[in-house]
């Protein structure tokens, strides 16, 4: 997601993680979303242009 949501999304009390952040850049969505589960986490993701929003857990 772009930084400017990220810090939108913390300043409404959000916690967000950046897949940037944590070392998964480039990493396969399946890998990303391993960790999202695991840590309980929305999983935000761009493709083609729109944004995908799935709750896990």
């Amino acid at each position: 997601m772009p930084r400017s949501l990220a810090r939108q999304l913390i300043d409404l009390g959000f916690k967000v993680q950046d897949a940037r952040d944590i070392g998964l850049r480039g990493q396969p969505d399946t890998e990303v979303m391993a960790i999202a589960v695991q840590q309980r986490c929305h999983y935000h993701h761009q493709r083609q242009g729109f944004y995908q929003h799935q709750k896990l857990g």
